[in-house]
């Protein structure tokens, strides 16, 4: 083995406290070292060439170079020694000062320490050549992280190149802030002319896969073999129908500050990010969930209904209650109204009514013979599916499923659909038209229905599963329990269901005067009413605890004080007293709210306290009630039933054991309500649909979030308001449903409507969807999630701006005609707020304008850093404003900073205007006048330094040139590819490397000004340079 070692060590520093000669006399004792020497510069062509004479003379196999330079790597070397017996892994540049400290002074220390480092690496060269070299083989796909225009001028070299490139941009479209900018310096150039021409040839390169509106998740692999994870946002609109005709925007309701024009005029919630934007395709702000909506157990889209109503429209109203409400009008009447206890309306005010205003949109439909005009997909499915039972679970998910395309047959073993909503709700609060005309439509919807099917019997549940491809049971809980009251099987002694449901057959029932009723919720109520419409005289309700504790809604309990109907609350029955086989009263213990009637230390207390009688000649007891599981015998398919005789089901997918069969409402949960029920059937039907595509089953979780301070309440409902009419008043209005329930007139709701904050952005009103002659809308689109395999990626995501609002003497967002450079650059922009005007917010021109630098950097307060762009572009800005008005015009600034053979003609030329320069820093700025010339002015308290002096400058408007500043997502993107930022929170490169576009972590890059603020003309050659490495990295693998 041959070695030789070579140092080349110019720097005077290191020079000065090193001693060459003696690491060159200990370095040539060692074996198999064959040349040493000091080479005055190795970068000459002549040294070279003395270097390789003695390579081939002396037949060295191994190479090492010690020297000062960060910028001389061992690439520089090999091809010269391509010609000699040296392989190219043999050898080794070491950089000095990266290896040892420079602040070392010690001769004596600095030269042992040199000569052990020299000695470690002849070692390493000695035992496995390179042993730091890693052989890195590339995949060809490259990831370009920002869409803005460095990262599409990268993408653009790659593809051109051959190589499949990822263009990443969280924003809905690419173009980044170069976009938004009016002209570009130094030519003056229409922004639009530059970079519209690179993003078309993007979207039209075969090569460059564009991803807007997208995030990375998830980052996992090594240099050359990175695994992302990407998450493309729901545009609700679907790119491949969408043809940016943008009728959709013209019917939307709802107006929301334009981000593009950085938010100084409004845009609709769908639309486009600007005009020409790539890709083209529309998108809807969904914005977070509204919190009526969030509380809402069926997801129902009130401020999208509310705000049709409004319009007047309530036909679409209707259609929009009736998408994601399979029982509208029923649901209208027995609905607890969560979302008025959450609206935000009601933190300084009486909520928004939403309950009367949908049952004034259902009452409307049915009094005028309305169909809703369901939105059915655009493809059937083949699969079919079974429901047992027509309560409002079953009708529920039956409804939904129809409406996603699926056969659905709903098996009844009664003669009539709707279960205890025709049985255990009477008339009086649901009149039976208003439930026939509800489950009417679901079957115009497409549901089959089969009564008089029961299944267990004749058909089996098997025989179910082996038919449909999945099964959903839903056959609620009408068996009841007994309480265990001593009597409660006497003659006159009824269940309150069995009861109602006598009732509501229309049976002639004889109660007798006195009708006690022991429970406390809304069936005891309607059984109370019921018994009163019978000819009963004294009603009474017994309930175990305090009022507080029923479970009656605020419907219902109106209800029964219209009614006069009583409660007793605190007590516990001890039996119920029969007389010659027939009951004749209740005997109880009355009891404080404080009373566990529990155990049996309680009993004591019991037995201590007076037994009170009541004489009754009825009896009605409210009880638990379980479900009849007759489906579930004789046949070898069953489901789990849980002790208390439920089904038992995962609570997340309502699946049960058996594969394909679901379940949910009553059979699962007992007792329950027909809003849970409703919940309950429309997750199953998003489950079944899940499973029936053959896709995981997750739990159903809304697309937007809630924002839990939304959630708090601060008010009470007020009784009445205007608009609302008494039945009386309206039955030539509206059809009156209930005795207890007032309801609104056609003004009355429209005024009701008008007072909803249509708060969470997009209102799900669907006007976007009827009028879309694509069918490129989709509000239920999911996000997509996607794996990507990259070798390289260049990170380019550009900056964002400094906030004046920090700097409050500046007057930003407090004085009006404030504005930043980049709000200044929209107003001048064609496609701006005012079409390009320069104007004041009053809409007149302004007469004088002022332009303050180095808003925000070069301030310890603040930004050290200068931005590098500031004077640039505020001369450019200064010169547009005399170039498009009469106005005068004063430059701000601490020093005139630019660079480039372009910037002193510019300065010059911008001087020439008239523009006057102020040397020094703003002081103040304010509105506050204190002579009749500076009214309706904006005025600049400031020192000029050059003449000393102190000026006050009134101007009509001003124009912060705030500073550049990291983006708000570098610190984050840091963090998951393992990247360092330096002490501004830029990403930090590899200074030793050149250009500086390399990172700590081979293979990935960054460009442009997420790495320092810089001009676009830099941008583009950075950009230029990471494809330039990415290609030749990628050549060489081949």
């Amino acid at each position: 083995m041959q070695i030789g070692v070579y140092i080349c060590l110019w720097d005077d520093d290191i020079l000065s406290t090193l001693d060459i000669e003696l690491v060159i006399k200990q370095i040539k004792r060692l074996p198999d070292v064959s040349v040493i020497r000091d080479c005055s510069n190795i970068c000459s062509v002549h040294e070279l060439r003395s270097i390789v004479n003695e390579v081939k003379n002396y037949f060295l196999n191994r190479l090492l170079i010690l020297t000062c330079n960060s910028f001389i790597d061992d690439s520089i070397f090999k091809s010269i020694f391509e010609n000699t017996q040296l392989e190219k892994e043999y050898l080794k540049v070491i950089n000095l000062n990266e290896q040892l400290d420079s602040s070392e002074e010690n001769i004596i220390l600095k030269t042992q320490k040199t000569i052990e480092l020299l000695e470690t690496k002849i070692s390493e060269l000695k035992q496995s050549g390179y042993p730091d070299k890693i052989i890195i083989k590339s995949k060809p796909a490259t990831l370009v992280i920002g869409g803005g225009i460095g990262g599409i001028e990268s993408a653009l070299i790659l593809a051109d190149s051959g190589y499949k490139v990822y263009l990443l941009e969280k924003r809905p479209g690419i173009g980044g802030n170069a976009r938004k900018i009016n002209r570009v310096y130094p030519t003056l150039t229409q922004s639009h002319s530059v970079i519209a021409p690179k993003m078309l040839a993007a979207i039209q390169n075969s090569n460059i896969e564009i991803l807007s509106w997208s995030e990375i998740e998830e980052m996992k692999g090594t240099p050359g073999d990175y695994k992302i994870k990407i998450r493309s946002k729901s545009r609700y609109v679907n790119p491949e129908f969408c043809n940016a005709c943008g009728k959709c925007k013209t019917v939307c309701p709802i107006n929301v500050p334009d981000e593009f024009n950085e938010r100084m005029n409004t845009r609709k919630v769908i639309y486009q990010p600007f005009k020409g934007s790539i890709p083209e395709t529309f998108l809807i702000d969904k914005g977070e969930m509204p919190p009526c909506r969030g509380k809402c157990p069926i997801d129902q889209d009130a401020p999208g209904y509310i705000d049709l109503i409004r319009t007047g429209k309530y036909h679409e109203a209707f259609d929009l209650i009736r998408l994601k409400n399979p029982l509208p009008s029923v649901i209208a009447r027995i609905c607890p109204g969560n979302c008025e206890d959450v609206c935000r309306r009601g933190l300084n005010e009486r909520p928004v009514s939403i309950k009367k205003l949908k049952q004034f949109v259902t009452d409307w439909a049915f009094r005028n013979g309305k169909d809703a005009s369901l939105l059915r997909p655009a493809a059937s499915h083949k699969e079919k599916v079974a429901v047992i039972g027509s309560g409002p679970a079953g009708l529920s998910c039956a409804h939904d499923l129809s409406t996603r395309g699926y056969n659905v047959s709903v098996f009844e073993e009664s003669s009539k659909a709707g279960g205890l909503l025709v049985s255990g709700i009477p008339c009086f609060r649901i009149p039976a038209e208003i439930i026939r005309y509800d489950i009417e439509q679901i079957k115009k919807a497409g549901v089959i229905f089969k009564f008089n099917t029961k299944i267990g019997e004749k058909l089996t549940l098997k025989d179910l599963r082996t038919e449909y491809d999945a099964v959903f049971i839903a056959t609620g809980a009408q068996k009841t329990k007994k309480i265990g009251i001593q009597g409660e099987t006497a003659a006159g002694c009824f269940d309150a269901l069995t009861f109602l449901q006598r009732y509501n057959s229309g049976e002639k029932i004889v109660l007798g005067e006195k009708v006690l009723i022991i429970g406390g919720d809304n069936s005891a109520v309607y059984s109370a009413v019921a018994a009163k419409n019978l000819g009963s005289k004294y009603i009474q309700i017994i309930f175990s605890g305090d009022e507080n504790s029923l479970n009656i809604d605020t419907d219902t309990m109106q209800l029964a004080r219209e009614n006069s109907v009583q409660f007793l609350f605190n007590t516990k029955i001890e039996k119920i007293v029969v007389t010659n086989g027939r009951v004749s009263g209740v005997e109880y213990f009355r009891t404080d709210s404080q009373t566990k009637i529990i155990d049996t230390e309680d009993i004591v207390l019991i037995k201590s306290l007076k037994l009170e009688k009541i004489e009754s000649d009825t009896i009605l007891l409210v009880k638990d009630r379980e479900s009849d599981l007759g489906f579930n015998r004789a046949t070898s398919l069953r489901v789990i039933v849980t002790s208390e005789n439920l089904v038992f089901v995962n609570p997340e997918t309502l699946e049960t054991n058996t594969e394909g069969i679901f379940a949910g409402g009553d059979v699962v949960v007992g007792s329950g309500s027909v809003m849970k029920a409703v919940s309950d059937g429309k997750r199953a039907a998003a489950s079944i649909d899940q499973y029936l595509r053959h896709q995981p089953m997750e739990q159903i979780i809304p697309a937007r979030l809630i924002n839990k301070e939304s959630l708090k309440h601060a008010s009470e409902n007020e009784q009445t308001y205007p608009g609302c009419l008494s039945k009386s008043d309206c039955k030539n209005i509206v059809y009156v449903s209930a005795q207890s329930q007032e309801v609104l007139s056609e003004s009355g709701a429209v005024q009701e409507a008008e007072r909803c904050l249509q708060c969470g952005v997009c209102i799900d009103c669907w006007e976007c969807s009827r009028i879309c002659e694509q069918h490129a809308i989709d509000h239920e689109m999911k996000d997509l999630v996607r794996n990507i395999d990259v070798g390289s990626i260049i990170i380019a995501t550009g900056y964002s701006l400094f906030n004046p609002e920090q700097i409050k003497r500046l007057g930003y967002k407090t004085c009006e005609n404030v504005l930043t450079a980049m709000e200044f650059e929209r107003l001048c922009s064609k496609d701006g707020p005012t079409e390009g005007k320069i104007v004041l917010k009053n809409g007149k021109k302004p007469e004088t304008v002022a332009v303050i630098h180095c808003v925000g950097s070069r301030d310890c307060n603040y930004l050290e850093y200068c931005s590098d762009v500031c004077c640039t572009y505020s001369m450019k800005l200064a010169s547009e404003i005399r170039d498009k008005t009469s106005a005068e015009v004063y430059e701000f600034y601490i020093d005139i900073r630019g660079c480039g053979k372009d910037f002193e003609k510019f300065y010059s030329t911008t001087r020439k205007k008239g523009i006057k320069f102020i040397r020094g820093k703003v002081a103040e700025i304010t509105s506050l006048h204190v002579h009749q010339g500076e009214k309706e002015k904006l005025i600049i308290n400031c020192e000029d330094t050059l003449m000393g002096r102190i000026l006050r400058i009134t101007a009509d408007m001003v124009i912060l040139a705030t500073a550049m500043e990291p983006s708000e997502d570098s610190a984050e993107i840091a963090g998951l590819f393992n990247l360092k930022l330096d002490d501004n929170g830029f990403y930090a490169v590899n200074q030793s490397k050149l250009p500086h576009i390399f990172t700590s972590v081979h293979g990935i890059y960054v460009v442009g000004t997420c790495q320092r603020p810089q001009t676009i003309h830099d941008t583009i050659t950075q950009s230029h340079a990471a494809a330039a490495a990415i290609i030749s990295s990628l050549q060489n693998n081949r």
